[in-house]
């Protein structure tokens, strides 16, 4: 059993007894609320003799006592829904090791043709990096992650974000508490228009000097005119002293309807991360960009989690209005006009605050997903940024590969004036070393861990020409399509240094002489700038650049044999030209006479 799926194990086996002890206290208490009702409505129907202040008294303290027990009752269901989904994600995670299976969002809306290199890498879609890597549950955060796949706003400091990954992959117990607590908010997107609707709100009005006098005057006068017509006169007559508060209301109700339908389709999303907060707020981290990202949350009026509880208290205040009791209190009371002005204070002090907690959780979500790619493969490691410009690497593997069915290879070069001719049969490994060079450069710029037992390099900008598709839209045929990949590929090389690429099958689209000839031009073009990079091939007699470039360009290869009428794969790649094919071999293996 592996480290990563012991660990999960643990964990279910403890969240398990947690799960039962939940359960047992969730129904003790369930029995003590209904035993707790039935007792104090036996005790007001026994003492109903007692004096009418005595009575209130009575209720009142056991309103008093009730709550705190359904609170507390409320409290244990909250933790058991908690420890179940934390199990939830543990299973996610298992199933992910052991079935090698990718999670719901597989970032296919992220997909982009025109991109140096997205397309050609499986960054995004079915079986995709993102699609196995992806632990992000809002919009935002999965926005960050595929930004960064796709090289922008990458880490300016990879090391601090290597530091904060593999803090993070120690605490297996936080990152799937974070996860499920994620879940639970389910806070899907953040729509920064809403959220711009809600900052160019003006409820400025609710603060003003006539309209807080009224709030705070009229309510006593009411409850004072109620009480003493309700005694002298009778209870209908009593009534008529709501009107003027009621008039009131009614003068600013449009207002106060626009204001909350604002504040509860822009602000209920973000409320619902208080918890998620709370838990960041509460943990102790010792890498220097978790305690930034974590200073993001406070501030000298207090605290994220805090504030976004009041917010969120606040919202579902306006919402008294929609049953008859809390229509009386608010009338009564003129509620609206305290609850506005609350959010009218509320709005001053954090409005602008938002978008760095929103940042800060989108961060995180980032960090989790990398760090649980961590914990989850113990045998990957961080690589190392160098001055030196070449590229070395120990057993580099693909990945996405199953460990289980995965070869890695050795590769070592310069990676300037530089090239690498890979020859190999069909099916040999070519274009999965290639993708897996090109996919463990991007992780190591993203701060994550790369599948390999080391790795080094510079900085490089990548590029690549793998695939190419017809575009009939655009009257684009395959091979122009791969030319305009080629010419992209050419300009970059030309325009500035540190290039690295990956051509795949180069020129495949045309015919053998045109191929030859239009590859031996790219190539020789390409070593002469300041870039270097991995071009795979059919055609052997490209060999020759070798010893024409003077050792620019290496030829290296992936060989198959025939055994038992059997093809032999070693994946594993070798200085040299390859001397296998293996064409007609399969093609007869599929019944296609030769």
């Amino acid at each position: 059993m592996s480290k990563p799926v012991s660990n999960y194990k643990g964990l279910i086996s403890s969240l398990e007894k947690n799960i039962q002890k939940l359960t047992r206290e969730t129904r003790l208490w369930s029995l003590i609320r209904l035993i707790s009702f039935i007792v104090f409505v036996s005790i007001i129907v026994l003492l109903q003799s007692l004096h009418w202040i005595i009575i209130l008294l009575l209720i009142y303290v056991f309103a008093y006592l009730f709550i705190q027990i359904v609170k507390k009752h409320n409290r244990l269901d909250k933790e058991m829904a908690l420890a179940k989904r934390q199990r939830l994600t543990i299973d996610n995670e298992l199933s992910s090791i052991e079935q090698h299976l990718g999670f719901k969002q597989n970032g296919e809306k992220y997909k982009d043709l025109e991109h140096d290199y997205a397309s050609d890498l499986d960054l995004f879609g079915e079986q995709s990096v993102f699609h196995f890597f992806n632990r992000c549950q809002t919009e935002i955060g999965q926005e960050l992650l595929s930004q960064r796949l796709k090289g922008k706003a990458m880490p300016p400091n990879v090391e601090l974000f290597q530091e904060a990954i593999q803090e993070l992959s120690d605490k297996t117990d936080w990152i799937t508490a974070f996860e499920s607590l994620n879940k639970k908010s389910e806070p899907a997107s953040f729509d920064h228009n809403k959220l711009d609707e809600w900052k160019n709100l003006d409820i400025s009005w609710s603060q003003s000097t006539p309209i807080r006098v009224i709030a705070f005057l009229f309510p006593i006068i009411t409850i004072l005119a109620f009480t003493f017509l309700c005694v002298k006169y009778s209870l209908f007559i009593a009534l008529l002293s709501l009107l003027p508060n009621g008039l009131i209301l009614k003068n600013y109700l449009e207002r106060i309807m626009e204001s909350s339908k604002i504040a509860e389709r822009s602000l209920k999303t973000i409320t619902a991360c208080s918890d998620i907060f709370q838990k960041i707020e509460q943990s102790h981290f010792k890498s220097d960009l978790l305690q930034e990202l974590k200073s993001r949350l406070f501030s000298e009026s207090g605290n994220s989690s805090a504030s976004l509880k009041k917010l969120d208290f606040y919202i579902d205040q306006l919402e008294l209005k929609n049953n008859l009791i809390g229509g009386i209190i608010i009338v009564v009371s003129l509620w609206d006009f305290h609850i506005m002005n609350l959010l009218a204070s509320w709005k001053k002090e954090h409005q602008y605050k938002i978008d760095a907690w929103i940042s800060c959780l989108a961060e995180f979500e980032y960090l989790v997903s990398l760090s649980t790619v961590a914990h989850n493969n113990p045998d990957w490691v961080y690589p190392s940024f160098k001055e030196e410009k070449s590229l070395d690497a120990k057993t580099l593997g693909h990945p996405l590969l199953k460990p289980s069915t995965r070869v890695d290879n050795d590769i070592s070069m310069d990676t300037e004036h530089h090239l690498r001719l890979v020859t190999g049969s069909n099916m040999a490994g070519k274009s999965t070393f290639l993708r897996a060079v090109g996919i463990n450069i991007i992780l190591a710029k993203m701060g994550s861990v790369v599948c390999a037992s080391s790795f080094s390099l510079p900085n490089l900008r990548l590029l690549t020409s793998m695939r190419s598709q017809d575009a009939l839209s655009e009257s684009t045929s395959g091979f122009y399509a791969e030319l305009k990949k080629l010419k992209r590929i050419i300009d970059s090389v030309n325009e500035e240094s540190d290039c690295f690429y990956l051509i795949d099958e180069v020129l495949k689209g045309t015919n053998t002489n045109d191929r030859h000839k239009g590859s031996m031009a790219l190539l020789s073009q390409l070593v002469e700038r300041p870039s270097s990079g991995l071009v795979s091939t059919h055609d052997l007699g490209l060999a020759i650049l070798e010893e024409q470039s003077k050792g620019k360009i290496e030829n290296w290869c992936f060989e198959v044999e025939v055994n038992d009428n059997k093809l032999d794969f070693d994946y594993k790649i070798n200085r040299g030209v390859s001397e296998s094919f293996n064409a007609t071999h399969l093609m007869r293996n599929m019944g296609i006479k030769v």
